[in-house]
């Protein structure tokens, strides 16, 4: 089964511990209320993502439906943002819809040049 070009593949996630503590030790920060962005460039020729939360966020059925929102927002204009950087967002507001979760994280990574539209 073919994956859509949109879709995020193994090679766009970050998951490595050390790559993630990199990134919260020397990466740059943005924040916007409900979202933080936290990036740094990674010197390759694409982006990595990664969606965590912040402590005591709620139950699982809410931090999976954030994750899943800020992925699916990323998925989709992942093509206008600038490629070889790993991006992290920390969410920090529960029940967002996705318009508001798109919004948010479209206004952080404009602030933060990343978005080339």
């Amino acid at each position: 089964m073919r994956k859509s070009p949109t879709s995020l593949s193994r090679d766009e996630r970050l998951r490595r511990r050390g790559d993630i503590k990199s990134l919260f030790a020397a990466g740059k920060s943005v924040s916007g209320g409900a979202l933080r962005l936290v990036y740094r460039s990674n010197g390759s020729n694409t982006s990595r993502l990664l969606v965590t939360l912040r402590r005591k966020f709620g139950t699982a059925v809410e931090r999976n439906r954030a994750r899943r929102l800020v992925k699916e927002a990323y998925r989709i204009q992942k093509s206008n943002i600038r490629s070889g950087y790993d991006i992290g967002f920390v969410v920090y507001q529960k029940s967002m819809s996705y318009t508001e979760t798109a919004e948010a994280m479209l206004s952080l990574l404009k602030r933060a040049g990343l978005y080339e539209n």
